[in-house]
């Protein structure tokens, strides 16, 4: 119950609409890597350590791997859940696991309110749509149907209230305004 339970929150965690953040600043091992691997963008200070722990306890990380799998890649991902092993934040930016590494909290601090500006720049439905996007494309083939399902997506964000007054704004050299989009 306690696996289901985990699997539902990291599944509800990455099916936000909007962008989620990862600032880690200690050890992350086990659940905390998969939740780290669950949101969009993560950061950590040089000193945090991780570990994909769970086969040093006799267990497998099979709840945390829909998320761990698809970020790490298939040839981290067998490294390190079959070893166990620590590894650094330079290591973790080397995998995939983290977007940045930061020096100490108060960088990590700064870093989040820079990241928070720029979020705050970005259409919040397009933000949703992009995440649906990644989600449908990331494993298929670059077929006919899928340059047919893209071509789809860009029109209805483009024909949406954010799409249009992302365009126009950019066509009137001004900063868009997302609420007065909805």
């Amino acid at each position: 119950a306690d696996a289901l339970q985990l699997s539902r929150m990291l599944q509800k965690l990455a099916d936000l609409p909007c962008a989620t953040v990862a600032l880690v600043q200690g050890n992350a091992f086990g659940g905390g890597v998969g939740l780290i691997c669950a949101c969009d963008i993560a950061v950590g200070v040089r000193s945090a350590t991780f570990s994909l722990s769970e086969v040093r306890l006799g267990l497998i990380p099979a709840t945390i791997s829909p998320y761990v799998v698809p970020r790490i890649s298939p040839a981290q991902a067998r490294r390190y859940f079959l070893t166990g092993e620590r590894f650094t934040a330079e290591k973790a930016v080397a995998i995939g696991l983290l977007h940045e590494v930061v020096e100490d909290e108060k960088e990590l601090t700064d870093w989040a309110e820079r990241l928070g500006s720029e979020l705050m720049q970005s259409a919040p439905t397009a933000v949703a749509a992009s995440k649906l996007l990644i989600s449908a494309v990331q494993l298929r083939e670059c077929d006919d149907t899928l340059l047919h399902e893209t071509a789809r997506r860009l029109s209805v964000q483009r024909e949406s209230p954010e799409g249009r007054e992302g365009v126009g704004a950019f066509l009137d050299k001004r900063k868009p305004s997302w609420t007065a989009a909805q």
